[in-house]
Order: C-alpha cells, then structure tokens, then sequence
C-alpha cells in the first residue's frame, strides 16, 4: 500500500482523522470524495512536509503607523494567545497603510504604504524569507496603487487591487513573486478602490470594493486564470468606507468598519459561488485595523479608535459569535500588512 506525502492515508474504519488535522496522520487511503469533504472542512489532515510546504502556524505583521514611521516586521503564532514578538526589518521606514501582502509556502512579499504625513507614497515591493530570520529585501516595485491596496495570490502570482500612489487606482496589478521584479496590468475593478480586502481561492479572487469616492457594500471577484477585469459576486452586509478581511479557499472573514464609528461586526464569504456575505459575530470595533488568516481562524488586529491598539483577537470560520483575545502585539499601531506563512 503507497502512502501519499506527510503520511496522510486512511483505512476502512476509521472515519475521520483521530489525530491534530494539522499535523497528524492517520492509516489508510483516503478516496477523493472523503479527502475533498474533509479539506473542505479544514479537517484534512496534512502531516509533516518535506518539499517545502509546511503547516501554516505563523502570522508575519509589518508594525504600521503610530504617530511616526516604522520599519518593523513581527511574528505570531496561530496556534496559541501569545503575544507577538519582534522578527526583523522593512527596508523603508513607512508601511502605514502597507496592506499588499501575498505568500506562498516559502516567502513573503509586501508592496507599498506611505511616509506619514504629508510626504510621498510608496510604490516599494520587499521579501522576507521564512525559513531564516533575516531582514527585508528589495523586489521591485508596484505600478499601480501603493497605499491601501488590497491583495491575494494564485499559485505562483501576486494580485493588487486599486489604493492611491499620488492618485487613486482602479486597476488590478499582477506579480509572479517567485522573482524580483515590477507588477503589470491584469484588469481593472471599473471604479477607483481603497481601504478594499481581498481574500479567495488560487483561481478567484473575492474582493471587498471599496469605493475611494463613497461608502460601499459591494462585493467582486476576480478570475485569476486569465487577464480579467472584476464582476460582481454579492454584497456586504452593510455601506462601509473600510473592510479587512482573510480566508482559507473555502471562505473568509470581513472587518468591515466605518471611520469615527464603533462598527464591530464580521461577516463571512462563502467563495464557492455568486453570494452576499452573512453575519459572522462581533469584534472590537476598531478603526484601520488588520486581519491575517490560517486555514482555521482569523486574527484581528492594531488600529485606532482613541488611540492605536496592540490588542490581537481571534474568531474560526466554523463558528460565529464574539471574538476573543488572542495576545498583544509588540506595540500599538494601525493595521500594517499581515502575512501568514503557508
């Protein structure tokens, strides 16, 4: 009998996974249909992996504005309510408002920001390498919007959607991160977008289109497959200037929050076909915070409502209800961008 990589096989009696579905292995072989139900479910168990694609246990979060200019990158585990700790260094001191981050299962890649206040945006793109602890590099440069743009990635592409560098973007920028270099046009989201969220899977893209001009609720996706421009997908559950979200590639959670107001509620997006989003439960209502996700829950963090936030909250995508405490960042900041490492 073959085994499949990270040992994950089954056998006629044993009905579900008996060990931790991230990490464990169970006996046997799974058939296509039970293996689908259970990834489905994020219960699939995925075992230890040796081709460089490991579990997803950490969250690596750029520190974002404070009332000065960071450059710091911090780590923290989703698997337990630690506090985050300090990883290394940005190679430019200005990631406020940095929310263009992808990955895959070796590497991170943030795009933008700007130099709080009055000074220039930023069209940056740098790398961090997961496997060492070791500074940002440069890898080349965003030729759309800088400034809260919203991201996600296929297999191998970076996708940024809209935000402003000098003037606001509705066009959507591609990147193959697997090497340095420029982003190029994919399409675009018919109207200029900023403050939006992006979540998906590896061939559609979800994205939370946020109107730069007026508030919005309107949700859109996007084929990754071929160069396309956005159609709609749903709605969310209420007019918003702001929405943070992550996912697995099954689902996502949404912030979505209005600026001055105490808004708390989350919403959830089925991706697999055209719907709007539902209620979710509530978290704290915090402007300009950021959101970063494994296959199983989301954290919320940072931002500002009388003051920047270092609190870490966390919600699962299987149950609704309050978000609970989650840890502290290493300091209080707006919602700089979140990077899970797959």
């Amino acid at each position: 009998m073959g085994r499949y990589f990270g040992g994950i096989i089954k056998n006629s009696t044993d009905s579900l996974p008996n060990t931790n579905s991230k990490t464990g292995a169970a006996s046997g072989v799974w058939t296509i249909a039970e293996a689908a139900q259970l990834h489905g479910s994020s219960k699939f168990p995925r075992g230890d992996v040796t081709d460089g694609r490991i579990n997803t246990t950490t969250a690596w979060i750029g520190r974002g504005f404070d009332n000065s200019r960071n450059n710091h990158i911090d780590q923290k585990s989703f698997d337990s309510n630690g506090d985050a700790t300090h990883w290394a260094y940005f190679t430019y001191s200005g990631n406020a408002r940095a929310r263009g981050v992808v990955t895959n299962y070796t590497i991170g890649v943030i795009g933008g920001g700007f130099y709080c206040c009055g000074a220039s945006d930023i069209s940056t793109i740098n790398k961090i390498t997961f496997s060492t602890q070791a500074n940002a590099e440069d890898y080349g440069d965003l030729n759309g919007g800088g400034v809260s743009t919203s991201c996600h990635m296929s297999e191998t592409k970076g996708f940024w959607n809209g935000g402003r560098r000098g003037s606001y973007y509705d066009d959507i920028e591609e990147k193959d991160i697997t090497s340095s270099g420029n982003t190029s046009d994919w399409g675009t989201l018919g109207t200029t977008v900023y403050d939006s969220g992006a979540m998906g899977t590896p061939t559609k893209m979800i994205v939370c289109k946020i109107s730069q001009t007026s508030d919005t609720n309107t949700i859109h996706s996007v084929d990754l497959t071929s160069a396309s421009n956005s159609v709609d997908f749903g709605d969310l559950l209420a007019q918003t200037n702001q929405a943070y979200c992550a996912g697995n590639d099954t689902e996502g959670i949404v912030r979505d929050h209005h600026n001055g107001d105490t808004r708390t509620a989350a919403d959830k997006i089925v991706f697999a076909t055209n719907s709007d989003a539902v209620d979710h439960g509530d978290a704290t209502g915090d402007d300009e915070c950021g959101v970063v996700g494994d296959d199983v829950r989301v954290m919320i963090y940072g931002g500002g409502t009388g003051g920047w936030q270092d609190r870490i909250e966390t919600m699962t995508y299987a149950s609704g209800g309050n978000a609970s405490d989650y840890g502290d960042l290493t300091s209080g900041h707006d919602g700089g961008g979140g990077q899970a490492h797959n």
